[in-house]
């Protein structure tokens, strides 16, 4: 933070879930720099609806980065209903 000359960083994602490490611990993780005052908010990138379920009960989940297009439209099923 100190090369990019801010105190926090806004919008902390994660890309592409690992799943080999639980989203439980690795959110867990994020929550700390949240309450360190290092990051305002947690976003999650190409995640499942278990796993934005599973994160969220962590904390709260700010931001889903999922592709969405003509060809794509995957998340109008469970996803966008999820985030509403």
């Amino acid at each position: 933070m100190k090369r990019l000359d801010v105190d926090y960083i806004d919008l902390y994602f994660q890309h592409r879930v690992d799943t080999s490490v639980p989203i439980e611990d690795t959110v867990g993780e994020m929550k700390k720099l949240v309450e360190e005052g290092k990051v305002k908010y947690i976003g999650l990138s190409e995640a499942s609806p278990d796993t934005i379920r599973r994160a969220h009960a962590v904390h709260p989940i700010t931001a889903i980065q999922i592709e969405w297009s003509l060809w794509s439209r995957d998340i109008e099923e469970q996803i966008l209903p999820l985030c509403r």
